[in-house]
């Protein structure tokens, strides 16, 4: 799994590419990107899941755990997954569709 940010001065919204399967092994890199941009940067995130494998209980406690986070420093957080993708399933059970706001691809994501 790989972890890629690319950040948006101008705009102070940033891009977490997450590539590969996130789990409880590979979370702890999102959940520290996640809150190093909302709480010390000050950035608003879209974590791009078009690229991502499967997502496991640890993937999604990451997940809520950067929503509560950019939400306690009233930073807006977005999730692009594709409907095909194995990770929509798990964003639907978990209900984190419905704390996150979830689009089709990274594009969307971004407006």
């Amino acid at each position: 799994m790989s972890v890629d940010i690319d950040l948006d001065p101008d705009r102070r919204v940033a891009l977490l590419l997450v590539r590969g399967d996130l789990n409880s092994t590979t979370a702890p890199a999102v959940s520290g990107a996640i809150a190093g941009l909302v709480s010390r940067d000050g950035y608003d995130v879209v974590i791009d899941l078009t690229e991502s494998g499967t997502m496991l209980a640890g993937g999604v406690r990451a997940l809520r755990r950067g929503c509560d986070l950019a939400h306690e420093h009233h930073r807006d957080i977005r999730i692009a997954c594709p409907p095909g993708s194995a990770i929509r399933p798990a964003l639907v059970l978990s209900h984190l569709d419905q704390e996150i706001d979830v689009y089709d691809s990274r594009a969307e994501a971004l407006v």
